[in-house]
């Protein structure tokens, strides 16, 4: 009956689509101008709009006699109601743009909308691909011409700062970006061949000359990113990011003693043996239920309720497969703030170590240890065995000192995870505890230069302690959190996982509207524009750039002025080369490297 229902509805829909497509559009007359000026010519063109739907515009140019050089008179209204030289209005570029790129939807589903709206509208999906495109060209626009209102307003709260980085997929340009974190605002983005020294520069003064510059920059460890802040913005402080120079420093910290767990625990087959086990007991397991069902009662027991006798067989294996479940669940002891942050390796031997310590419980006892079966006296061998190698033993202990190390870092540093998903926290100080931080990084420099000075402790302690050292020398003048204000909020922002979280949302959205996992083709393609989008979901920035909601995107369009060239000019413009690539027209030309060494300089020859 449901089928029957819907297919009904399909062909009402079809027919009344036949139906409006066979009537004939209306026409609107536009006239250029109230005054009776003499008709240079009329021109009709069929417009296409959410609004109105399909109609044909007759727009009527006048000519002024007084001023025979001056361009005709064309209508106002219907100026800013569709783009010069196209057919589909404003408020379709600004519906198409809003369902692609703030719903994710895709192009296939807007189409749908539209023919089932009451303006039965059928667009091509090319042309909704050329619609989409037009709304970021136009929001860039809107962006950039919107400049001195966003200054007046972040000059007027005071305390700005900016947060740069860059992005990109395997192959593709940098797509690089400048943000105001506390208003949460994307000031300027460009796409660049590479992360390079001289457009890092240009991106960074033109944005400050748009927005005037701020009180300080973050970046992260890139030696382009800091030779780009000191020449570009040299009367700028800029500081280095505490979240990117804790991770640079834990990656240091780990990287040995993990590294040789990792080729220990390869080379003694502890997984690949525990899996076998797994496996097998698994199936006996599975066995025991299909041909007693009701046997399994490791659960009932747990939550305090009788134990069937039928269930003592299963339970000792019951309890060596939970085992064996806690055991691989070592990811959850971490903060998803990724590594080395949560360094999983770690996890994963400290449950192994306590396992071992549970099981000598056990064994302490002769009569239990006596009862236990086969399975659970090899699972306690190959742990023990594991653990007592002394490669593994040596390995672990320089671990923990490693992350023991690390931790006192990071609590020097207040990085301590925060928040459902600490990966993205923006970790801005309050305060009162800029100095703290300041004090505990220097208490720590001066202890780990007197270890170093002193020989104090074993030759692996110093060769950790050096490392954080090392850093901390180095950028020790970028760390400085005392100077300047803390903005409205009174925190101090001393990171840019602001912009890297931009970034990623930017990246889930295009996954959205096409389902790949690999965005190289789509970072291709899209223009800088596109990271402008987050943008509009901020209600501050829709007051001070649209005036209001979303629905005022349409008139704004309608009401920017337009570079030379238009939109076709700067669609040419979206794909920058690496500097010395050559573009893959030619690359895939017939005998490619033939024609290719026949440019190999000659002296004797004249180019």
């Amino acid at each position: 009956m449901v089928l029957l229902v819907q297919e009904l509805q399909q062909q009402t829909r079809v027919q009344l689509q036949a139906l409006a497509q066979l009537s004939a559009p209306p026409t609107y007359r536009f006239d250029a101008a109230a005054s009776p000026l003499p008709v240079l010519k009329s021109r009709a063109r069929q417009v296409r709009s959410a609004q109105h739907g399909s109609f044909v515009a007759v727009e009527v140019m006048r000519t002024d006699p007084d001023r025979p050089q001056a361009p005709p008179q064309r209508s106002p209204a219907l100026a800013r109601l569709v783009p010069r030289h196209s057919s589909y209005a404003f408020d379709l570029i600004a519906q198409v743009g809003q369902q692609v790129f703030l719903k994710g939807q895709r192009l296939a589903q807007v189409r749908q909308t539209f023919q089932e709206a009451p303006a039965h509208l059928s667009i091509p999906l090319s042309t909704l691909q050329d619609l989409k495109m037009k709304f970021l060209f136009y929001l860039g626009l809107l962006h950039q011409q919107a400049a001195p209102q966003l200054q007046a307003h972040l000059q007027q709260r005071g305390h700005v700062q900016w947060a740069i980085d860059g992005t990109l997929e395997l192959g593709t340009p940098v797509f690089f970006g400048i943000k105001e974190p506390q208003a949460d605002w994307l000031l300027a983005v460009r796409k660049i061949s590479t992360e390079n020294l001289a457009d890092i520069q240009a991106t960074l003064q033109a944005t400050a000359a748009a927005y005037g510059p701020p009180e300080r920059i973050w970046h992260d460890l890139s030696p382009v990113m800091i030779q780009a802040c000191a020449t570009a913005l040299p009367e700028v402080a800029h500081r280095v990011c505490h979240f990117h120079l804790a991770s640079d420093v834990g990656h240091d910290l780990y990287q040995a003693p993990q590294g040789a767990l990792l080729k220990r625990l390869q080379a003694l087959r502890l997984q690949a043996r525990l899996k076998e086990q797994r496996r097998g007991q698994t199936e006996r397991l599975h066995t025991q239920q299909q041909q007693d069902p009701g046997t399994l009662g490791l659960q009932a027991l747990w939550q305090g309720q009788p134990l069937a006798e039928k269930s003592f067989p299963t339970l000792s294996r019951e309890i060596l497969l939970a085992c064996h479940q806690w055991l691989l669940d070592y990811a959850s002891e971490g903060h998803r703030q990724g590594f080395p942050f949560d360094p999983h390796v770690l996890y994963y031997h400290r449950r192994l170590v306590r396992l071992v310590q549970a099981l000598a419980g056990l064994r302490r006892q002769p009569k239990l240890w006596a009862m236990a079966p086969p399975g659970l006296r090899n699972f306690d061998q190959l742990l023990t065995t594991y653990l007592a190698d002394a490669q593994v033993q040596q390995s672990l202990a320089w671990f923990e000192q490693a992350h023991q190390l690390f931790e006192r870092f990071r609590s020097a540093l207040r990085l301590a995870a925060t928040g459902p998903c600490p990966v993205h926290d923006a970790y801005a100080l309050a305060a009162r505890d800029v100095v703290a931080v300041q004090e505990d990084l220097a208490q720590l420099r001066q202890d780990l230069r007197h270890q170093q000075e002193s020989e104090e402790g074993s030759a692996q302690d110093r060769k950790l302690g050096r490392i954080i050292l090392t850093h901390l020398d180095r950028y020790w003048t970028q760390l400085d959190l005392t100077e300047g204000g803390t903005g409205g909020s009174g925190l101090r922002v001393r990171t840019t996982n602001a912009l890297e979280t931009h970034w990623t949302q930017g990246k889930r959205q295009c996954r959205q509207i096409h389902g790949r996992s690999q965005l190289t083709r789509d970072f291709r393609a899209l223009p800088a524009e596109f990271m402008l989008v987050p943008n509009l979901r901020q209600e501050s920035y829709q007051q001070l750039v649209l005036g209001g909601g979303l629905g005022q995107l349409a008139q704004k369009f309608a009401d920017l002025r337009l570079p030379q060239g238009g939109f076709q000019h700067w669609r040419q413009q979206q794909h920058p080369e690496r500097c010395g690539s050559l573009p893959k027209r030619l690359l895939r030309e017939e005998n490619f490297p033939d024609k290719l060494l026949s440019y190999w300089p000659n002296p004797s020859k004249a180019f």
